[in-house]
Order: structure tokens, then C-alpha cells, then sequence
């Protein structure tokens, strides 16, 4: 595919992988992020890319930081619900919750239980959530046994400027 993100040394679409050798996982940790919002920028500005390439779906709209209050009646009392990315497509809402963390296993972590909160609320209010996903610069391994062993229908994908590996599906 042509117009490729800038900063992909190969010049190509984001390359999905799915199997790798987990003996050579840091390999695909170079040339990641200094903040989790440079991350959200970065899928922010090549949202087509990452639409077609890394969710695999045909692009119609996204939206960064969206608020789920805009569809729901929330009585709530400080934070509101916001997932870093939602990606509409023709099978319904794509939930993307993205964590470049300082602190690996705590904020890693930390996102699968958004992610499931925002799953109940959209839910609970009719808003036709079919896909979650994780996106993370780190890999824990933690994350991956944890989505096993719940059978949680939730995505991991490791994400650096050179490469997208899919974890879990």
C-alpha cells in the first residue's frame, strides 16, 4: 500500500505480524514512544493506516479521546468515561485503549479493566461495540495470560513506529 506512516523505516504499510518468537519480542521494542500521548498522535495521524492495516477493517471515522457521555446519560462525579480511539466500520464500534506505560504491569493492567468498563457502558446504552483493543509499546506477558484465562474478547497489539505485532485476538 502506498503512503506509508512517516517514521516506518521500510517505507511500506505497517506489516501485522502474529506470530513471533517470544525469545526476540525487544527486537520490535526500538523506536517506540516517549508518552502515551505521542503514541495517540501517531495512530491519530495515520488513522487510515491503522484502520486498514493493523484493524483490519475498511476506514469510515474515528474518533481520539471519544467521550462515551456524547450517546450516554452519566451522573457521575469527576473522570468521565473516554476511550483514547473509536473506530467506526460498517460491523459496528471498534474501542481502541492505548497505554505507553512508565510503570509496565500497573497501567498495562490498568487497561483491560477500562476497556471492559467502557464495553458494559456502550453495552448497557446501545452503542454496538463489536471489537476491543489494547495497544501497547511494552509487551507483559501477564496481559497475555490474563486474557486467556478470562477468555476476554479483547485484542493486545505491541506498537512501535516500525512495527504493529498482534498478540491476542
Amino acid at each position: 500500500m502506498a503512503g506509508a506512516p512517516e517514521g516506518n523505516k521500510n517505507a511500506e504499510k505497517w506489516t501485522l505480524r502474529e506470530t513471533v518468537d517470544i525469545d526476540i519480542i525487544d527486537q520490535y521494542l526500538n523506536n517506540g514512544f516517549e508518552s502515551e500521548k505521542e503514541m495517540c498522535d501517531y495512530i491519530d495521524q495515520y488513522a487510515q493506516y491503522f484502520a486498514q492495516d493493523v484493524l483490519e477493517i475498511k476506514y469510515i471515522n474515528h474518533k481520539r479521546e471519544y467521550y462515551l457521555g456524547a450517546k450516554v446519560n452519566f451522573n457521575y462525579h469527576g473522570n468521565l468515561p473516554r476511550v483514547d480511539f473509536m473506530f467506526e466500520h460498517n460491523k459496528g464500534i471498534i474501542l481502541v485503549e492505548c497505554k505507553n506505560p512508565t510503570n509496565t504491569y500497573a497501567e498495562i493492567i490498568n487497561g483491560i479493566g477500562q476497556l471492559l468498563a467502557y464495553y458494559c457502558i456502550c453495552k448497557n446504552n446501545d452503542i454496538n461495540v463489536n471489537r476491543m483493543c489494547l495497544v501497547s509499546s511494552r509487551y507483559l506477558h501477564s496481559v497475555r495470560q490474563i486474557i486467556n484465562l478470562f477468555k476476554l474478547p479483547i485484542e493486545y497489539y505491541m506498537l512501535t513506529r516500525d512495527n504493529i505485532l498482534k498478540l491476542m485476538n
